[in-house]
């Protein structure tokens, strides 16, 4: 009998796939995870009997919630637990993690963007706390829907597609006026 894991979501960016097991356990494979294994290459990697690996090291720790949703951007990821809360982890040149702290700033020019450096493990995304509901990647920006059905939207903004009506890229998440 198969002992794998049933899927029960899943996403994929330009090089990576996320999926999600019933009990919450998550899967990732492809380019960019290969810093869960630091003493091992990319190839040797790619050639292991399963190219998939179980994400774990959330800061902070899941605890009892468990991961029922994932998005990918081009190279990074979103993850939404059943409470609501928002975890992202990869690449985070324009902010689209959305895990920087409060003090950091929030508006950031293009120029500046370019020396962020990866988020290696997923980590807690600033806001979490209005409660999530549905999440979204971009290339490199990313989107989530709160509870009170309020439109968040950071990261890459050069096409002003976070909806503020700038070309700020923005560093953690921000409520866009939708029609007010």
């Amino acid at each position: 009998p198969c002992t794998c894991l049933k899927a029960v979501h899943c996403s994929a960016g330009a090089y990576h796939s996320v999926a999600v097991a019933e009990d919450g356990a998550v899967m990732a494979c492809g380019m960019g995870w290969r810093h869960l294994d630091r003493t091992t290459s990319p190839r040797a990697i790619e050639s292991t009997a399963s190219p998939w690996h179980l994400l774990s090291g959330f800061e902070p720790p899941l605890g009892t919630q468990r991961v029922v949703s994932v998005a990918c951007g081009h190279a990074h990821t979103l993850f939404l637990t059943q409470l609501g809360r928002a975890y992202a982890c990869g690449a985070d040149d324009h902010g689209q993690c959305g895990v920087s702290p409060s003090s950091s700033p929030l508006e950031l020019p293009h120029t500046a963007a370019s020396a962020r450096s990866p988020v290696l493990r997923p980590r807690l995304i600033a806001a979490s706390s209005v409660g999530f509901t549905r999440i979204a990647c971009g290339w490199s920006h990313s989107a989530a829907i709160s509870r009170r059905g309020r439109l968040f939207t950071w990261g890459w903004n050069g096409y002003m597609q976070l909806g503020f009506g700038d070309a700020m890229d923005r560093s953690r998440p921000a409520y866009v006026a939708v029609g007010e």
